[in-house]
């Protein structure tokens, strides 16, 4: 009794790598077992009762024949040969939706049938190639089909009008119910696969908001004892190395914050604006303070100019804005040579405001512009080896977005000046938030 019940459990589970169910393949693969299954029961039920309704043996010997090739799909996929038993399945089906076309006549709805086959090769193939060719061929039956219809070259079987009416609309029960349980498994993968991408970017966030921490956790004293001793210290040489070390902390930390926010980007979690009066000059100034050690490590100078006029405080998202600024000034000091002015300049103009990045360099390539804000994209220029992730643009345009700006870049060919321009508003929901 046990094993009559474990029966069809196996012959469902045909395939299927139980620790690696929520694989999308695996889910393809039960489902096609699953669809099988259904359409041996329907075959099962409906040859015996055709046939005594009609007295014609083609009718269950097409049921039979039907029955055991659907078998041997299930088989294919137990042997691991996935791409083989779709194939196969998509063939029988549209070989017997035919075939019982032929010798029902349009009683059967044959045309819906061949049309939910194709549907169901959207869900058992991937390769676009595949379902091209499997919607063609099934167009192709449908065309056959029509033709047969209008010049039988076998004459279906012929049935009272009571008969025909209960054959039509069980075969139409049929289709609407295997174009339910189409839309299912459909439904059912997809929520699968959206649950496992989720729950891959939820561990990566885990890990990396760790790794942030503990950097975060290891640099904090080192910081801090640097500071310490530097009030200990007199003499020039001594307080730059210092300001190197702290400058190089610095950099760490951007460079984790900037994974971190990465990675919260991708988990859609920094898709909110905290606004709130932000004195943007001091920010930017502060910035500034933080990077100039690490500029003249590289023989570089930042200079800081301002618009007249430009508001002292504007009512905007301080991290995010801090977070541009950072990320320009930090890709400005990488990538411009040595004995070389940075420029930041702040201005407005009518209900926006901007800050503009400014340094030496060799003209960005077209190729690289278009795709200069994705994130991983780094270039050598200069001929140095520049280090980083690739991810600094990508989080200031993310950024920027979310604030409802823009950011562009001006690199004319033959000209060796770069700006990176972010454009941010001055107005929030149609209300122009400035403090004089």
């Amino acid at each position: 009794m046990k094993a009559s019940k474990q029966f069809p459990i196996n012959l469902l589970y045909s395939g299927v790598d139980q620790e690696n169910s929520f694989l999308p393949k695996y889910g393809i693969c039960k489902g096609v077992n699953l669809l099988c299954l259904i359409i041996i029961v329907i075959n099962v039920a409906c040859g015996p009762g055709y046939f005594f309704f009609t007295d014609k043996l083609s009718i269950l010997i097409g049921s039979i024949i039907e029955i055991l090739l659907l078998l041997c799909v299930i088989f294919l996929n137990g042997r691991g040969k996935y791409v083989t038993a779709n194939v196969t399945l998509f063939v029988i089906l549209n070989l017997a939706t035919f075939y019982f076309g032929v010798i029902l006549g349009e009683k059967a709805n044959v045309p819906l049938m061949l049309v939910l086959i194709a549907g169901l090769t959207m869900f058992v193939f991937e390769n676009r190639r595949i379902i091209i060719s499997c919607i063609s061929f099934s167009l192709f039956m449908i065309i056959l089909l029509a033709y047969f219809f209008k010049h039988p070259f076998v004459t279906p079987i012929k049935t009272t009008s009571q008969i025909a009416e209960l054959m039509q609309y069980t075969s139409l029960t049929i289709v609407s119910c295997l174009v339910l349980l189409l839309f299912y498994l459909f439904a059912g993968l997809k929520q699968k696969s959206l649950d496992d991408e989720k729950s891959k970017s939820n561990g990566k966030t885990k890990f990396i908001r760790t790794f942030a921490h503990e950097i975060g956790t290891v640099l904090m004293p080192i910081v801090t004892t640097s500071e310490f001793i530097g009030a200990y210290i007199h003499d020039s040489q001594g307080k730059e190395e210092l300001s190197l070390l702290v400058a190089g902390c610095n950099n760490l930390d951007r460079f984790t914050k900037n994974l971190l926010n990465q990675a919260k980007i991708e988990g859609g979690v920094l898709r909110k604006a905290q606004y709130r009066t932000t004195n943007v000059l001091n920010l930017i100034s502060n910035l500034i303070f933080v990077y100039g050690g690490l500029a003249n490590k590289f023989k570089k100078t930042l200079q800081l100019q301002m618009q007249m006029g430009f508001p002292t405080s504007i009512y905007t998202d301080a991290l995010k804005v801090e977070m541009i600024a950072s990320n320009l000034i930090s890709n400005a000091i990488k990538y411009s040579p040595e004995n070389t002015a940075i420029t930041i300049y702040l201005g407005y103009k009518d209900d926006n405001w901007f800050i503009e990045v400014e340094n030496e360099g060799n003209p960005i390539p077209e190729t690289l512009k278009a795709k200069i804000f994705d994130p991983y994209i780094t270039e050598n220029t200069q001929g140095i080896n520049i280090s980083g992730t690739g991810l600094g643009l990508s989080i200031t345009k993310d950024s920027v977005d979310l604030l409802k700006g823009k950011i562009e870049v001006t690199s004319e060919s033959g000209e060796k000046t770069i700006i990176f321009r972010a454009t941010l508003p001055l107005t929030v929901d149609n209300e122009i938030r400035i403090s004089a």
